[in-house]
């Protein structure tokens, strides 16, 4: 293996700013001649097709790409909605910005990887630097997959502590506010000796931290805490400022904490686990007698018993007895259901619950799929239609089996939900249009694909070649390479 010799600099980032869609997004990227460039809502060319690869814009900056002839190397830099240079095209790779943040590679003439953070301000802060293939190998894999979820991100993975401190080599977190915590196994690590800056940040001493668990990171965020695993011992939960908020030990499982209770199992009388829920102190509220659990959604969960679904409250009454061969969370009041029929020849069918625990809407689909934007597709031999939440139709479907005689059948040959008021369907010739809302036509079928709209804009293609739709059906850039 190559020279190691790390060299660590400060890292530091600027605080959270207010994340809003920003106009700066509306704009696209388009191809032409080979090169990128962007256009705006109405097709307008307002920076010129001069890169070989350009991203999407996010929080109103795009990473953007340039390709070297002479050697061949791809340089990657970023640039704001008036195609200056935030930072130029220096590096090898670059992750699209979040919170205010992306990570970014460098690697030099004399193969010396050094790995970023960037900001929106134009900062950059060099946390780790080396030689070596496996350093290369480990920052394409650290560009690719860092992102700041739910607020934070972690500065470890599998393979890239290899190339950084040990207190790194433990759970070290970042916030989007640029604060640090390493959870370590032995060792209180003093800041300042590395970093002079996080003189005021800290780490935790955890016997318990399972390093065998470093492999997937070992640690889950979600809108409420940070779940860090203890080898199999316990868990330990910090709020999104990294203060210790509990540890919970005795219990097999633990899902997402959502209405101050989390699903979580413990091992029964013959060894199988049994399902209840906890509060944030580790103590059951809702006693474990489930085969499994879910965690709760719209204020209610699912829960199995001799293999079939039910639904509870917070309270852990019962709102619908397990007796459904699924069920799915609830979002928006409503949660889909599955029944095997007691025909001769026994199906898969779906229907809809409303939060009561009543059928909202029949089981007699093949296929439902989630409600967006008020409506659901529903699929029944093969064809596709939409409904509302009454069940009512705005794409109607037969409900019989078909008339072989039939010349065509209503509904659609394929359908995605609805987005910005438009959802793409596929007519029986395998061309792609729009309907609205009320399930009329809005744009023909006349496309071979065709994404759904965002920022008012659908990308079409013909071919490898891609163009632009907008919601009038207008062609305001067409498809090029």
């Amino acid at each position: 293996m190559k020279n190691k010799t790390l060299c660590y600099m400060i890292l530091f980032v600027c605080g959270l700013c207010n994340y809003a869609q920003a106009q700066d997004d509306l704009l696209f990227p388009v191809k032409k001649f080979g090169q990128w460039g962007y256009i705006n809502q109405t097709g307008k060319l307002v920076i010129d097709c001069q890169f070989s690869a350009a991203g999407e814009f996010h929080e109103g900056l795009a990473k953007v790409a340039s390709r070297n002839s002479e050697n061949n190397l791809t340089l990657w830099g970023v640039i704001d909605s008036m195609g200056k240079y935030l930072f130029n095209l220096e590096f090898t790779a670059v992750s699209d910005f979040s919170y205010g943040k992306a990570w970014a590679q460098q690697i030099d003439s004399e193969n010396i990887a050094r790995y970023y953070l960037l900001t929106s301000k134009g900062e950059r802060f060099l946390f780790a630097q080396g030689g070596g293939e496996s350093q290369n190998e480990s920052g394409r894999s650290l560009i690719s997959k860092k992102y700041f979820q739910d607020g934070v991100t972690s500065l470890v993975m599998d393979g890239f502590r290899d190339v950084i401190p040990d207190f790194i080599s433990d759970l070290t977190l970042i916030n989007t506010s640029g604060k640090l915590i390493t959870i370590t196994t032995s060792k209180t690590y003093k800041y300042s000796d590395y970093y002079p800056a996080f003189g005021q940040t800290k780490s935790i001493v955890v016997p318990e931290y399972s390093s065998s668990l470093r492999t997937w990171e070992g640690y889950y965020a979600n809108d409420n805490y940070i779940q860090i695993s203890l080898s199999e011992v316990g868990w330990l939960y910090l709020n999104k400022s990294f203060d210790s908020v509990a540890t919970i030990r005795g219990v097999e499982d633990i899902g997402n904490f959502d209405y101050g209770l989390a699903p979580a199992s413990i091992i029964g009388p013959n060894r199988e686990k049994l399902y209840g829920y906890i509060n944030i102190n580790g103590q059951f509220i809702i006693e474990p007698r489930y085969q499994g659990a879910s965690p709760f959604s719209d204020s209610r969960a699912i829960v199995a018993l001799n293999n079939h679904y039910g639904v509870i409250d917070t309270l852990g009454k019962s709102i619908v007895e397990p007796q459904y061969e699924e069920i799915t969370s609830f979002n928006n009041g409503l949660a889909r259901f599955q029944i095997i029929t007691n025909d001769k020849f026994p199906q898969e069918k779906w229907g809809v619950l409303d939060k009561s625990g009543k059928i909202k809407i029949q089981a007699k689909y093949d296929k439902i799929s989630e409600f967006r934007e008020g409506f659901a597709i529903v699929e029944l031999f093969g064809r596709a239609g939409f409904i509302d939440k009454n069940g009512k139709y705005i794409v109607k479907i037969l409900e019989t089996k078909p008339n072989n005689q039939l010349k065509s059948y209503p509904g659609y040959k394929d359908a995605d939900l609805f987005s910005e008021g438009l959802a793409r369907v596929q007519d029986d010739k395998g061309k792609w249009g729009f309907i609205d809302l009320k399930g009329q036509t809005r744009i023909s079928h006349r496309f071979e694909k065709v994404e759904n709209f965002k920022n008012g804009l659908a990308r079409y293609y013909e071919g490898k070649k891609a163009g632009f739709v907008d919601k009038n059906g207008m062609i305001i850039w067409k498809a090029s390479e």
